[in-house]
Order: structure tokens, then sequence, then C-alpha cells
């Protein structure tokens, strides 16, 4: 049994406990954030202890990150790193109904239930994937980049950093997605994506902040 603390006080957290209360793989320690978050001594009938206090010991307990989508994602990876900089392990968290087999994964990660990721995919640091994502094999992803519930990634998909994907959005085998993009809301994404670019629709097509 791993000891762990949450970071984040947040519906991400909730969730997180909801899971971890019935999985024997893991004891929850407590809650951790920021000091100007610890408003209250406990959070969801956890003790609330501010980042600050937690004394590091590498052989003691690790963090899982529950910093959610804010900033394009980049307070998440800020997050992950002040962990490691504290020298506490930064635990990637994969749900007992996930099935991520023969694949790489990162620090930091968030692998909720009835998510599959097919072997020989690599996955970096800090993504987030949310209920029901289906990565096909030797599919190659970024760090933090956050999949909605319910998409479906094709096999020998390159997708870069900070990418948002969003509920039921699908994207076709071979394609390339570049660095923080939008992917709307049951997007099918049917050609690479460049960076920066916010695309919507079946078939998806690039959308500019006036057309959003």
């Amino acid at each position: 049994m791993t000891d762990v603390y949450l970071f984040g006080t947040n519906n991400v957290s909730r969730l997180l406990v909801n899971y971890l209360k019935t999985d024997d793989r893991y004891s929850i320690l407590g809650i951790t954030a920021n000091k100007e978050y610890c408003t209250s001594p406990e959070f969801l009938g956890f003790p609330l202890v501010p980042f600050a206090d937690l004394a590091p010991n590498t052989d003691s307990f690790g963090i899982i990150n529950c910093v959610a989508y804010s900033q394009k994602l980049q307070l998440r990876e800020a997050i992950g790193a002040q962990i490691l900089d504290k020298n506490i392990p930064l635990i990637s968290y994969i749900h007992r109904d996930a099935v991520v087999d023969g694949v790489e994964l990162g620090q930091g990660c968030l692998v909720l239930n009835r998510v599959v990721i097919e072997p020989y995919s690599k996955v970096g640091r800090h993504n987030v994937f949310y209920g029901g994502n289906y990565i096909c094999h030797n599919t190659s992803i970024g760090d933090c980049n956050w999949f909605s519930a319910g998409c479906v990634v094709a096999g020998e998909v390159q997708i870069g950093n900070r990418n948002f994907i969003g509920i039921n959005a699908s994207i076709r085998n071979g394609l390339t997605i570049g660095s923080t993009t939008t992917v709307g809301m049951g997007a099918v994404i049917v050609k690479d994506v460049k960076s920066d670019t916010t695309v919507f629709g079946n078939p998806a097509v690039v959308r500019n902040k006036e057309q959003i």
C-alpha cells in the first residue's frame, strides 16, 4: 500500500478521494495545497496540510497531483515541478478499471476509469485522461495534455504538449496534433492540427476566437 497526499482542493481531488477510499493500493494521509488554499483544518474529512509543511521523505509518502485544467495546464506542470523539487515522489494514478499495458507512462499522470491505452504508446508527464478514453497503439503523447471523457485516438498519432481535447473527440490514425491546441467537443479530426489552433466540428475545421 502506498501512502499519498492529494494536491489540490477541487473537483479532481473530490473524484480521486472517491476512487482511493475503495482502492487498497493507496492510503490517503491527507490533502495538501499551497498555503493560501488551506483555509480550514480539513477537506473532505481528511487533514488539509499546507504543502510547505510537508517534510520530504522519499521512503514515506508520495503525492498525486490533482490540479485541474487552468492556464492552459501551465499550473498543473508548475505544481508537478514544485513537488519534485521538494524531493517528494510524484505518483501517476491509474484507476483499477483502466487498461495500461506495455505503455511508457510519465510521472504525475491521472488515468481514470475505463481508460484504455494500448501497447507501444508513449505518454509524457502530467497528462489527464478522463473516463472512457481509448488511446490506440503506437501513439506518442507529450506533456500536460487534457483528454476529456470519451475521447478516441487512433493508432500512430503524435500529440504535443498542453492540448485540450474535448468530450467525445475523435482523432484519425497517423495524424499529428501540435501543442497548445483546443479540440472542441465531438470534433472529428481527419487531418493534422497545427500548434496554437482551435478546431471544431465533423470534420473538424479551424475556428478563430470570434467564431467560438
